[in-house]
Protein backbone atom coordinates (compact mmCIF):
# COMPACT_ATOMS: atom_id res chain seq x y z
CA UNK A 1 0.00 0.00 0.00
CA UNK A 2 1.21 3.54 -0.66
CA UNK A 3 2.42 5.87 2.03
CA UNK A 4 -0.51 7.68 3.63
CA UNK A 5 -0.57 10.35 6.29
CA UNK A 6 -2.17 9.16 9.53
CA UNK A 7 -4.85 11.86 9.21
CA UNK A 8 -5.80 10.57 5.77
CA UNK A 9 -6.13 7.00 7.02
CA UNK A 10 -8.19 8.08 10.00
CA UNK A 11 -10.55 10.01 7.70
CA UNK A 12 -11.55 6.80 5.89
CA UNK A 13 -14.68 4.95 6.87
CA UNK A 14 -14.23 1.31 7.91
CA UNK A 15 -15.63 0.21 4.53
CA UNK A 16 -13.22 2.48 2.63
CA UNK A 17 -10.34 1.07 4.66
CA UNK A 18 -11.42 -2.51 3.90
CA UNK A 19 -11.73 -1.74 0.18
CA UNK A 20 -8.29 -0.11 0.05
CA UNK A 21 -6.77 -3.02 1.96
CA UNK A 22 -8.46 -5.51 -0.36
CA UNK A 23 -7.25 -3.57 -3.41
CA UNK A 24 -3.68 -3.61 -2.11
CA UNK A 25 -3.85 -7.36 -1.50
CA UNK A 26 -5.33 -7.96 -4.97
CA UNK A 27 -2.50 -5.91 -6.53
CA UNK A 28 0.00 -8.06 -4.65
CA UNK A 29 -1.72 -11.25 -5.87
CA UNK A 30 -1.67 -9.92 -9.45
CA UNK A 31 2.05 -9.18 -9.19
CA UNK A 32 2.81 -12.69 -7.92
CA UNK A 33 0.65 -14.20 -10.67
CA UNK A 34 2.56 -12.15 -13.24
CA UNK A 35 5.89 -13.34 -11.83
CA UNK A 36 4.71 -16.96 -11.97
CA UNK A 37 3.55 -16.55 -15.55
CA UNK A 38 6.86 -14.91 -16.46
CA UNK A 39 8.73 -17.85 -14.92
CA UNK A 40 6.68 -20.32 -16.96
CA UNK A 41 7.34 -18.37 -20.15
CA UNK A 42 11.04 -18.33 -19.33
CA UNK A 43 11.03 -22.07 -18.67
CA UNK A 44 9.24 -22.75 -21.96
CA UNK A 45 11.67 -20.54 -23.88
CA UNK A 46 14.70 -22.29 -22.40
CA UNK A 47 13.45 -25.86 -22.81
CA UNK A 48 11.70 -25.73 -26.20
CA UNK A 49 13.77 -26.56 -29.26
CA UNK A 50 12.06 -23.93 -31.38
CA UNK A 51 10.13 -21.61 -29.09
CA UNK A 52 7.44 -19.46 -30.64
CA UNK A 53 6.16 -16.27 -29.15
CA UNK A 54 2.64 -17.08 -30.35
CA UNK A 55 2.66 -20.32 -28.34
CA UNK A 56 3.34 -18.34 -25.17
CA UNK A 57 0.91 -15.54 -25.95
CA UNK A 58 -0.92 -14.89 -29.18
CA UNK A 59 -1.51 -11.14 -29.11
CA UNK A 60 -3.38 -11.12 -32.44
CA UNK A 61 -5.84 -13.72 -31.19
CA UNK A 62 -6.33 -11.80 -27.92
CA UNK A 63 -7.04 -8.58 -29.83
CA UNK A 64 -9.55 -10.33 -32.11
CA UNK A 65 -11.35 -11.85 -29.12
CA UNK A 66 -11.42 -8.47 -27.41
CA UNK A 67 -12.94 -6.81 -30.47
CA UNK A 68 -15.53 -9.58 -30.78
CA UNK A 69 -16.52 -9.33 -27.13
CA UNK A 70 -16.76 -5.53 -27.25
CA UNK A 71 -18.90 -5.48 -30.36
CA UNK A 72 -21.18 -8.24 -29.06
CA UNK A 73 -21.61 -6.41 -25.74
CA UNK A 74 -22.58 -3.21 -27.58
CA UNK A 75 -25.39 -5.06 -29.30
CA UNK A 76 -26.63 -6.91 -26.21
CA UNK A 77 -28.38 -3.78 -24.93
CA UNK A 78 -30.08 -3.29 -28.26
CA UNK A 79 -31.16 -6.93 -28.44
CA UNK A 80 -32.54 -7.03 -24.90
CA UNK A 81 -36.27 -6.63 -24.45
CA UNK A 82 -36.62 -3.20 -22.88
CA UNK A 83 -40.23 -3.91 -21.96
CA UNK A 84 -39.02 -6.58 -19.51
CA UNK A 85 -36.61 -4.12 -17.91
CA UNK A 86 -39.26 -1.55 -17.06
CA UNK A 87 -39.92 2.15 -17.62
CA UNK A 88 -36.52 3.32 -16.35
CA UNK A 89 -34.76 1.18 -18.91
CA UNK A 90 -36.96 2.65 -21.64
CA UNK A 91 -35.99 6.13 -20.49
CA UNK A 92 -32.31 5.24 -20.46
CA UNK A 93 -32.58 3.74 -23.92
CA UNK A 94 -34.35 6.84 -25.24
CA UNK A 95 -31.62 9.03 -23.71
CA UNK A 96 -28.89 6.86 -25.25
CA UNK A 97 -30.58 7.05 -28.64
CA UNK A 98 -30.86 10.84 -28.38
CA UNK A 99 -27.19 11.21 -27.34
CA UNK A 100 -26.03 8.92 -30.16
CA UNK A 101 -28.14 10.81 -32.68
CA UNK A 102 -26.87 14.19 -31.47
CA UNK A 103 -23.19 13.25 -31.44
CA UNK A 104 -23.55 11.30 -34.67
CA UNK A 105 -24.77 14.45 -36.39
CA UNK A 106 -21.89 16.48 -34.94
CA UNK A 107 -19.23 14.03 -36.11
CA UNK A 108 -20.76 13.95 -39.62
CA UNK A 109 -20.77 17.75 -39.78
CA UNK A 110 -17.10 17.95 -38.70
CA UNK A 111 -16.01 15.17 -41.07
Amino acid sequence: MGVYDNDVIMSWTPNEYKRKLKAAKLREIDEIELLARNAMFHRYALNEKRPKESKMFDARKARRELERSLTSEENKWRESDVNKLGPRAKGVQMLNDAVRAYFGKQSKEKG
